[in-house]
């Protein structure tokens, strides 16, 4: 596969809905087939730049930055970092584009934004793509592991539940990010991406904000256990990247079940699949999405 004449997603004028102040990048033509892209924790809607070129012309790429990350508004408080939450954020920016129907593609946290924007208005997702990140409807699953206990891999959790991200991370932006920031050999992300990150966690208020994404997680989960009877029944698609420490091969057992129709795509990659193998996501993609 060969990247596209066009590749890169441009910053777009920021928008202000009923629901804040949000930035966002695009690539494509008004009138072509809107495909909406969530970044997950801890980066922006930046890491969609290395998979943009293999994806076609003619799409509409949509990619904004969720609350709290990227130049996206920063809130304090929590309860704006519930995952529901997140999701009415982009439907509203959707709804500002004239959006009413789209495929969606949301990885690591904004592979859960994508879960509950298709749990809010099932009918206006033609197809839910997910990347590194749990099957919130998998109820079963999630609990087992869960009380199970943390892997020493998932310590940051702890650390971003507390108090402790306001008051150390500030002027160390670079130092926390880069334990982050690596592919499956344990290297950092490419230089630019990097530092595109380290800029945006170094906006004011962003160690609280990004953190809430982890303390909303308990309101997030007492809503989540209900829906065991839940299947999300549009076409579906999980691309893994197979050595991801965080996120296991348990989190997808029963997978099936969760869906009326979904693939499993196993990747050479690590938590950040679509910055590891663009190529590799993109064809998985096309393969589902044609």
């Amino acid at each position: 596969m060969h990247p596209h004449r066009n590749p890169k997603l441009s910053s777009s004028q920021p928008l202000s809905t009923p629901r804040g102040h949000f930035a966002w990048r695009s690539r494509g033509p008004e009138t072509g087939r809107p495909v909406v892209l969530l970044h997950g924790w801890p980066e922006s809607s930046y890491c969609w730049q290395p998979l943009a070129p293999y994806l076609p012309e003619d799409w509409r790429l949509i990619a904004p930055d969720l609350r709290g990350l990227g130049d996206s508004e920063r809130t304090p408080e929590r309860a704006a970092y519930t995952k529901d939450a997140l999701a009415q954020d982009i439907w509203s920016i959707l709804d500002e584009l004239g959006v009413e129907q789209c495929e969606l593609i949301g990885h690591d946290w904004g592979g859960i934004v994508a879960q509950e924007m298709a749990l809010a208005r099932p009918e206006a997702v033609s197809h839910l793509a997910l990347a590194n990140i749990f099957v919130i409807n998998n109820v079963a699953t999630n609990q087992r592991l869960a009380a199970g206990g943390m892997s020493r891999h998932q310590w940051y959790q702890y650390f971003l539940m507390t108090p402790l991200p306001e008051a150390l991370v500030p002027g160390r932006e670079r130092e926390w990010l880069n334990v982050f920031l690596r592919d499956r050999r344990g290297e950092l992300l490419p230089a630019d991406a990097v530092d595109e990150y380290v800029r945006c966690h170094a906006i004011a208020g962003t160690p609280g904000s990004a953190a809430n994404l982890y303390r909303a997680l308990a309101d997030d989960a007492s809503r989540w256990a209900r829906l065991t009877e839940h299947r999300f029944e549009m076409p579906a698609t999980l691309i893994y990247g197979q050595h991801d420490k965080v996120i296991t091969p348990a989190y997808y057992e029963g997978l099936h079940d969760c869906f009326g129709q979904i693939e499993r795509i196993d990747l050479d990659a690590g938590h950040f699949v679509q910055e590891e193998q663009p190529e590799a996501f993109a064809e998985a993609l096309l393969r589902r999405l044609s």
